[in-house]
This record gives structure tokens, sequence and C-alpha cells, in this order.
């Protein structure tokens, strides 16, 4: 009876503390976002915080995410992986078909990004669903590698790149220039998009190598 009674109670507070959480946050900075939203180069509130006035801390994240893929990719297995059952009929036809349609769907988060809920971790999801689904038929993909490496580090790398270029002309580090912002926000995402779908089917699969 006891732990019924304090079981209701932590729920209880717990209700109770989320229906406060407007009270004690406070209105929060989507006042300033707004009135800021025509000069970030994007429709979309979200991808204007993360990709133009706080994309230093985006840039941050996804570096870690590309140095965990390659430590990932650097660990030995401590044994053998046993050998993979056969891929299920249904799944080694299905794969196949549906990869055209993912690839597209991830396309469209990545454009849809700009403008809408979508972008480039949205999109890069998708690419790696569908990757660890390929791995699942038993598709042989050179996921294990140099070039895996190669497109984990490209994501992060381009945004440096496009951030060194905005201080080499002039403006502040990651400081589009107007007539570019959209562009380049679109070319960053795509980049990303391919990083972390690569980085997160790596880090899914333990980043081992193929035996």
């Amino acid at each position: 009876m006891i732990k019924l009674l304090m079981g209701l109670l932590t729920v209880g507070a717990g209700i109770w503390l989320v229906l406060q959480l407007p009270n004690l946050l406070g209105p929060g900075l989507g006042a300033h976002v707004s009135a800021q939203l025509e000069n970030s180069g994007v429709q979309s509130p979200v991808t204007a915080v993360l990709l133009n006035f706080r994309a230093l801390d985006t840039l941050y994240e996804v570096a870690v995410l590309a140095l965990a893929a390659n430590a990932a990719l650097s660990l030995k297995p401590a044994a053998a992986l046993p050998e993979a059952p056969e891929a299920a009929a249904m799944l080694d036809w299905l794969v196949p078909r549906l990869l055209p349609v993912v690839l597209l769907f991830a396309g469209y988060l990545w454009w849809a990004g700009s403008s809408r809920p979508g972008g480039a971790f949205q999109a890069g999801a998708t690419v790696a669903g569908m990757l660890l689904l390929l791995i699942l038929s038993r598709r042989q993909l050179p996921l294990y590698g140099r070039g895996a490496r190669a497109v984990a580090m490209a994501g992060p790398l381009w945004f440096l790149l496009v951030g060194s270029a905005a201080a080499l002309a002039g403006r502040a580090f990651l400081d589009y220039p107007d007539d570019w912002t959209k562009a380049l926000i679109l070319s960053v995402e795509a980049f990303l998009t391919a990083a972390i779908g690569v980085i997160l089917a790596l880090l899914a699969t333990g980043g081992r190598q193929e035996s």
C-alpha cells in the first residue's frame, strides 16, 4: 500500500510539474526568432535557429557525431561476428523496390526543411533507416572504411568551409551573404543529410569491419 501511494504521489508530482512548465520556463525566445525570421533566408523557425542563428552549435553537434563514427570504425570486434541468417524472402523483394521511394522521401525532407518541418537530421535518419534495411537484407555496402569516413566528415567539413568563406569575405564566421543565405543553408543540409545517414548507420552497427 505504501509503495502504491508513493507511486501515485510521484506520478501526480510529475503531472503537476509538466503543467507548470510554461510558467517555470517563461515566454522563451519564440517572439525574437519570429521577428528575425525574414532575415534568416528560410521560412522554418527551427531551421533558422539550427542553421543560422545558432549555426555554430549545430556545427559542434555534427562534428561530435562524425568523431563518434570515426571512433566506432577504429574499434575492432572482440570476436568474429556470427553468420547472419538468410534474409526473409519478403524483405529481399521489398528493399530494392523501397529504396527509390525512401530516397525520394529523404530528398523531400531535406528540401522541406527550409519552409516546414524537416531538414538534414530527419532526412539523414531516413537515409540511415534505408541503409540498415539494406544491411538486414544482406546487401553488401561500402559502409566500413575510407569511403564511410569521407562521407561522415564531409558534412561538418563543408559546414566549416562555408563558415570560413564568410569569415574570409570580411563577415563573421557562419554569417552568410544575404543573397546566398538560403542556397548555402540548403547546401549545408544536403551534405549533412548524407553524413548523418552514414553516421547513424555506422553507430547502429557498431562500426564493425566486414569479415
